[in-house]
């Protein structure tokens, strides 16, 4: 059974999504699915997405497809960047009442998250997540080969790059 079948999964899925876009301001596509990543990944939110390997990271086309279920109702809106560089996710409306407490039992995760990541560029979450999700899919690796596999997914960053975030994961108790 998909947990978007369950309607309190569903609630806390879009509750989530909303709070993290509300919070941000204006959010790009990326950072939100990173941000979910962690939340459920590392922080054990039970939202059920899906996620795999991607582009640009993790990704759940689930959670996606939330964000235009939140567009098409009204709640957010979606528009790609001018220069042509992802999209801009804003709110449009006020939350459903409904959902204040499911994000309110979550209040210590989704916080950590957002002091984690809120600040940080979409690229470095990018490569954040995808050293979490190595790592955790391979597990037991070492550093070494952690640093080998990322480097050979993202080509864009370097192994000093890698090593750097590897070591900030760590420190924050995510590596």
């Amino acid at each position: 059974m998909r947990s978007n079948s369950d309607p309190d999964t569903r609630t806390l899925r879009l509750a989530l999504l909303f709070h993290l876009v509300r919070t941000l301001q204006d959010a790009g596509k990326i950072k939100l699915q990173k941000m979910v990543y962690f939340l459920q990944e590392a922080f054990h939110v039970p939202t059920g997405y899906g996620f795999r390997m991607h582009h640009y990271g993790p990704y759940s086309e689930e959670l996606d497809d939330d964000l235009v279920l939140l567009k098409v109702t009204g709640y957010v809106n979606i528009s790609p960047d001018p220069e042509g560089y992802g999209f801009h996710v804003k709110p449009a409306d006020e939350p459903e009442a409904a959902w204040g407490k499911p994000v309110a039992a979550y209040k210590n995760e989704v916080q950590r998250v957002s002091q984690l990541f809120a600040e940080r560029p979409a690229y470095e979450l990018e490569l954040a997540a995808t050293l979490h999700y190595v790592n955790h899919l391979l597990d037991p690796l070492q550093r070494s080969q952690l640093i080998e596999i990322v480097g050979s997914l993202k080509p864009r960053f370097d192994r000093e790059q890698i090593a750097k975030m590897h070591e900030e994961m760590k420190a924050e108790g995510l590596a």
